[in-house]
């Protein structure tokens, strides 16, 4: 017995435990063969730019370890081939996966081999070489480039320590309790005598509440600080004191000119409750445009963030979500913005704004305390917090990415020493992916380097339908964008269209539910647009049922509806998404 023959033959208990296409087969009742390779790859070129659309089910991870494979084949190590999976528990069975078909494949590549030796001929040069380069994979598997996002990142950092400013160890962290120690810092420094705006930043930070006031903006801060986007609404102080000096005084809407200018299509009625409503708004905005006009006078800007006599937040407005329609159904805000969008403001200051618009500008701005006090703060918290993180070398999960981002933007030699390791990155789930994590995979394996470099390569596996994760920063239009980016670099799109996890009524049921249609608001990024085939057509759900029972078919959709005030909504939906 050769020592090729006596090392098939071991191989082939290992593989009875770890080829999973077997159980995989078994457990789905198909034939193991059409497990070899996925068919959606005969429409990719490998080696290049990839796009896989991929429902639940559909065997996303079989795929991207068929891939991993066909790139070992063709000679790339496994140290060159990033996998970039979303959760700790998916990297684990992603490698699990990749090293399966790894031994799997060799063992076969060596049983064929021993399988010529025994017919007295000799195998190809070729059949040989592949099993060297399996055997070698298999053997430095410890070495294989397979971890979520943040590990890379990690891992990266600490690679190029020196040019990244970073500690070689830096201490993973999940960020919450510094954050509250920059956000009570921060509160002292805008309360201290001689800050600029104190009587403003207390009179918002009272109107959260007066007992927990600094935790209420500890949550609301810190939920801001993980969202993606700008602080909408946007607080800006100089359009609001505008805004304050054009609305008419109550004076003047009592009077015989208010009701001329107030005149319109509307019924008498009307136009005294419009009236009323926009006395109720001036009355309680008075005493604060008094103030600013003196202080206007006195030659103060209008666009200082200091409006301690606009600090008229709360109270104030409380009319705003309140109403004086008689069946409840329009706010007073409302009101005022859909009657008075044609009726000008106070002529001579701002002649092309309405009092519609007023009315709006003066909501959004006083309405909520909120807006105020993310503008006012929020930076000095951020600027406290990352200099806390930075003194103390601990890093969160956010800090990893852009710190990554950062260092591969500002210094060339990073992304040259990164892209010169990888020369393949697969990505999956990357409907997950934000706008940091996709400059990264952009800037290190789709921008183009030097003309002399081997070409990078990036497949992306993912369904925009499953893109769940907005609250953790993830933007789903992001990926489509991704997807465009990358087709303009020659990618080619593959669909797995088969579910393997699914009944055929389920299948059906989606596809109905999720159909294309006319309107908008249904279709866009919500729309499928390929059909799902069953990988298991006899495949039924059932009903539970007891001893001697007729097995009953499950309902292929069930809606519920969570009933209760939206507050209490939310988390639970939230919750049972991200499970």
């Amino acid at each position: 017995m050769t020592s090729e023959e006596a090392e098939a033959r071991g191989l082939h208990a290992e593989r009875a435990v770890v080829d999973e296409r077997a159980a995989v087969a078994e457990r789905a009742g198909v034939d193991e063969r059409a497990w070899d390779r996925p068919r959606a790859l005969e429409a990719l070129e490998l080696g290049a730019h990839a796009i896989i659309e991929a429902s639940a089910g559909t065997g996303k991870t079989y795929t991207l370890a068929r891939l991993v494979l066909e790139l070992v084949a063709a000679g790339a190590p496994n140290e060159e081939i990033l996998v970039v999976t979303f959760t700790d528990k998916a990297t684990r069975e992603m490698r699990q996966r990749v090293r399966a078909r790894l031994v799997a494949a060799r063992g076969r590549l060596l049983e064929q081999n021993a399988g010529t030796r025994a017919r007295g001929e000799s195998p190809s040069a070729e059949g040989l070489a592949l099993a060297a380069r399996l055997g070698a994979a298999v053997a430095g598997f410890d070495r294989a480039a397979i971890s979520t996002i943040h590990s890379f990142c990690q891992r990266s950092l600490a690679e190029h320590a020196f040019a990244s400013g970073r500690p070689f160890a830096a201490e993973r962290t999940e960020g919450r309790e510094s954050f509250g120690r920059a956000v009570r810092q921060a509160v002292r420094q805008a309360l201290a005598k001689g800050a600029p705006g104190p009587a403003s930043f207390r009179a918002a930070l009272l109107a959260l509440g007066s007992d927990g006031a600094v935790a209420r903006l500890e949550a609301l801060l810190y939920t801001w600080m993980r969202e993606p986007g700008e602080i909408r609404p946007a607080f800006e102080a100089a359009r609001a004191a505008r805004a304050l000096l054009c609305l008419p005084s109550a004076t003047e809407l009592r009077g015989p000119r208010g009701a001329v200018r107030l005149a319109g299509g509307s019924s008498l009625t009307a136009r005294a409750r419009l009236r009323d409503t926009l006395i109720d708004l001036a009355t309680s905005l008075e005493p604060h445009r008094a103030g600013l006009a003196a202080r206007l006078e006195a030659g103060v800007g209008s666009g200082s963030s200091d409006l301690a006599d606009v600090s008229a937040w709360g109270p104030a407005l409380a009319w705003a979500s309140g109403s004086t329609d008689p069946r409840g159904r329009e706010t007073n805000v409302a009101l005022l913005v859909r009657h008075l969008g044609q009726h000008p403001a106070v002529l001579g200051v701002e002649p092309d704004t309405t009092l519609g618009e007023v009315v709006r500008t003066l909501h959004l701005a006083l309405g909520s305390p909120v807006p105020y006090l993310l503008h006012a703060i929020l930076p000095r918290v951020r600027a406290l917090w990352l200099a806390e993180k930075r003194e103390r070398g601990t890093l969160d999960f956010d800090d990893m990415l852009t710190a990554l981002r950062d260092a591969i933007v500002a210094d060339p030699s990073v992304r040259r020493s990164i892209r010169q390791r990888y020369r393949h990155a697969l990505v999956d789930e990357f409907q997950d992916t934000d706008d940091v994590q996709w400059e990264i995979f952009r800037r290190l394996f789709v921008d183009d380097d030097a003309a002399d470099e081997p070409q990078r390569t990036l497949v992306v596996i993912g369904d925009a339908q499953q893109a769940l994760y907005g609250f953790r920063s993830a933007d789903v239009h992001t990926f489509e964008d991704a997807c465009r980016t990358l087709e303009r670099r020659g990618a080619r799109r593959a669909v797995l269209g088969d579910s393997f996890r699914s009944s055929a009524a389920m299948r059906v049921g989606r596809d109905r539910s999720f159909a294309p249609r006319a309107e908008p608001e249904t279709h866009g990024l919500a729309g499928y647009a390929h059909a799902l085939s069953a990988g298991v057509p006899d495949r039924r759900a059932l009903e539970p049922a007891g001893a001697g029972a007729r097995a009953v078919d499950a309902p292929a959709i069930v809606v519920q509806h969570v009933v209760g005030p939206p507050e209490l909504r939310l988390p639970l939906v939230r919750r049972a998404l991200a499970a």
